[in-house]
């Protein structure tokens, strides 16, 4: 993998995706059932770029090593036209933040920083 897939991969949102998906799927291979060595999968790619966290989720499902392995082995990679993303509400740029907005988005930062993310309560390390 490049170091460009590499980033993104080790993202907090990706990591926030990851574990929505593995909680949905009970943290087991929804092929065999192993719960060990897990990937999140993503079951088809958008022609334009598209950061891996904003895939729906049920384009996404989770494989361990041997299943995914097994999977790239017997289907090709489809590839779909990449849909129309709604559109800020103030264009292209961000509106003004509230000092509430403000206070959240420090503490994500401090937490980004930390290489640690917090997902409904629980605490997960990077």
């Amino acid at each position: 993998m490049n170091n460009k897939w590499d980033a993104l991969y080790s993202h907090p949102k990706w990591f926030a995706k990851r574990i929505e998906i593995l909680e949905r799927d009970k943290w087991a291979c929804t092929v065999c059932g192993y719960n060990k060595l897990l990937r999140v999968h993503h079951t088809f790619y958008y022609i334009d770029y598209i950061p891996p966290w904003d895939y729906p989720n049920k384009s996404l499902l989770t494989l361990c090593d041997k299943c995914h392995y097994d999977w790239h082995l017997h289907h090709e990679i489809e590839y779909r036209k990449t849909p129309i993303l709604k559109k800020r509400k103030y264009g292209n740029i961000l509106p003004p933040m509230s000092l509430a907005k403000k206070v959240e988005y420090n503490k994500r930062e401090k937490l980004r920083r930390k290489k640690h993310i917090r997902i409904k309560g629980k605490l997960y390390k990077l």
